[in-house]
């Protein structure tokens, strides 16, 4: 198996349209995050509702940074960004 590559099994598109999180208190307040596999801008999105992040993991969705969205790969960028300079 080679772990340097990926190979998409089956993208649903448009699942998370709606999809718009709102944190508790107590997930506002967390030291540790990992955004994984979602829209950079709803990436954005959480990380403007946490408080005082230690570490933020932002995990870019490969849809958004191959060139399929032309400014994927700038918002995805713009949240890990966004995380370390809060």
């Amino acid at each position: 198996m080679d772990m340097n590559s990926r190979d998409t099994l089956a993208t649903d598109l448009n699942v998370l349209t709606e999809f718009n999180p709102k944190l508790s208190k107590a997930y506002s307040n967390s030291d540790f995050v990992m955004l994984g596999n979602i829209d950079p801008a709803i990436q954005i999105s959480i990380i403007k509702q946490l408080k005082k992040p230690t570490q933020i993991n932002c995990n870019g969705y490969h849809e958004f940074l191959d060139g399929k969205h032309s400014k994927g790969f700038e918002e995805s960028n713009k949240a890990c960004r966004h995380a370390y300079n809060k």
